[in-house]
């Protein structure tokens, strides 16, 4: 392409700048799509499948070479959290597992915002809640409801699916 004056040549820079950007944009949205139907592809009765192919989906969209960086990406989502460096060990995989799915259907800055104030207010409230997960009818109940939000999960996933093959 010739450019007949310099202003004219620094827009069409601008331009295929914008257009670069535009194009990492658009190849992210892809992956992370292509990643996200693995999950929504798993077999239903597969009861660790989802789990498989959420580690395996954000593994590879985080660009790490192994596991300990694949934990330390995590580790950096926990320190936007907590605004410290204290993230447990193995806790920042289970992040990049939720970022999978924070990135592919929410809106990622205010979710990852909510989380932080969310934990601020849980420490800013500490002796309280430490009090609440001493409760052993409280701790039976929040494993309870883990179960059945898993199930209502999967039930999802069933309906999900067969409702797409009509």
């Amino acid at each position: 392409m010739s450019v007949a004056t310099p202003a004219a040549a620094g827009v069409a820079q601008r331009a295929q700048e914008a257009l670069g950007e535009a194009t990492q944009i658009v190849d992210r949205f892809n992956a992370v799509t292509d990643e996200r139907a693995a999950l929504e592809r798993v077999d239903v009765a597969d009861e660790y499948g989802d789990v498989v192919a959420d580690i395996r989906g954000a593994f590879a969209l985080s660009g790490a070479e192994n596991l300990l960086e694949f934990e330390a990406h995590g580790a950096g989502l926990y320190e936007r959290i907590a605004g410290n460096r204290d993230c447990p060990t193995g806790f920042g995989i289970r992040l990049q597992m939720l970022d999978l799915i924070v990135q592919s259907s929410l809106d990622e800055e205010r979710f990852w915002s909510a989380a932080a104030t969310v934990y601020r207010t849980l420490i800013a409230a500490k002796q309280p809640c430490e009090l609440l997960v001493r409760v052993e009818h409280w701790r039976r109940d929040f494993v309870e409801v883990a179960g059945e939000w898993r199930d209502a999960c999967i039930e999802a996933a069933v309906i999900s699916a067969t409702g797409s093959n009509r």
